[in-house]
């Protein structure tokens, strides 16, 4: 690949192969020959040395090790003006990638199984994340999110707009204001927000998972700037697997990213023990569900397919 610089930290000089970091951010790809027999990819962040920066970093150090929803940091070297750290290289696609590979129909769709699958042990790390660290991610987004490959799993990456949860009325310019998955309460930094934030993000990206549309008409959490914003629809009602699935379990669904998707923090879930009960009890009612014999499944595509094109044409 093209080496686009050179960074050298504790005297080993590693090649930058691309600029991920954004706002300023110090962040890039790299390689580190030393990482397995032919080398590999790495994440390398610049940031300032501070007590705060040495402390945030050792959480997540022993917060990532053995943790599949995020990168395990490899090394972390405190310099006079600096410190970097590095990550491992989550190998995989952007789920921005494959949700736009979905809306052109050249990626197959997640199945409501297969969402449930990937978004409760993501909904599992950010609970143990702001358990942990008492910090926000704040920018939870498929762009930030890394399907790998085999097995397949979501890991969260990009830390650079996590805050501690006391100081979340300090936040820079611009964290976590990615429309449209940023929660209502980030588009206005003079706002408080907490653990409640990652929550909405993470319920509008399950939402388009299951639908292939964002929630409140496009506008995620932007809609709380607009009075005539539309509600929100009810997922079941737009989701292609709408007759696959009992009534009982899309309506729970329902009411768990109605709660998690209030454009009020406060009519959100009130703790992250009610957030991870709710959605834990969503994959027991999913797993437990009779499968379909060949010839319903044949029954209900067409079905599903009859219906999805009488819509289409409305």
């Amino acid at each position: 690949e093209l080496v686009i610089d050179e960074i050298r930290v504790a005297g080993k000089s590693f090649p930058v192969l691309e600029r991920l970091g954004a706002k300023g951010r110090a962040i890039f790809r790299i390689h580190d020959d030393q990482a397995g027999p032919r080398g590999d990819y790495r994440v390398l962040h610049v940031l300032p040395n501070s007590a705060e920066t040495a402390q945030r970093i050792e959480i997540l150090r022993r917060l990532t090790q053995g943790n599949k929803n995020f990168p395990a940091v490899v090394r972390y070297v405190p310099e006079r003006d600096r410190v970097v750290v590095i990550f491992e290289w989550a190998w995989g696609k952007k789920l921005e990638a494959m949700l736009e590979g979905i809306r052109a129909g050249t990626t197959p769709r997640f199945s409501v199984f297969e969402t449930v699958k990937r978004m409760r042990p993501l909904a599992h790390g950010l609970g143990y994340y702001h358990r942990e660290t008492n910090l926000v991610h704040g920018d939870v987004k498929p762009a930030n999110v890394i399907v790998t490959e085999r097995p397949h799993h979501f890991v969260l990456i990009d830390f650079g707009s996590a805050w501690p949860v006391e100081r979340t009325t300090r936040r820079d310019r611009g964290d976590g204001e990615t429309l449209p998955y940023a929660a209502p309460e980030l588009l206005d930094s003079r706002r408080a927000a907490d653990f409640r934030a990652d929550i909405f993000s993470h319920a509008v990206m399950m939402y388009e998972l299951l639908t292939n549309q964002i929630p409140y008409g496009g506008m995620g959490g932007a809609a709380v700037r607009y009075r005539s914003a539309p509600p929100l629809e009810p997922a079941s009602m737009l989701s292609p697997d709408q007759v696959r699935l009992p009534a009982s379990l899309w309506r729970r669904i329902d009411r768990f990213l109605t709660t998690a998707l209030s454009l009020d923090p406060d009519g959100r879930f009130p703790d992250r023990g009610a957030w991870l009960k709710a959605i834990d009890e969503i994959d027991i009612e999913i797993r437990q569900r009779p499968r379909m014999s060949a010839w319903n499944e044949m029954v209900v595509g067409w079905v599903t397919r009859f219906f999805g094109k009488r819509k289409s044409t409305r």
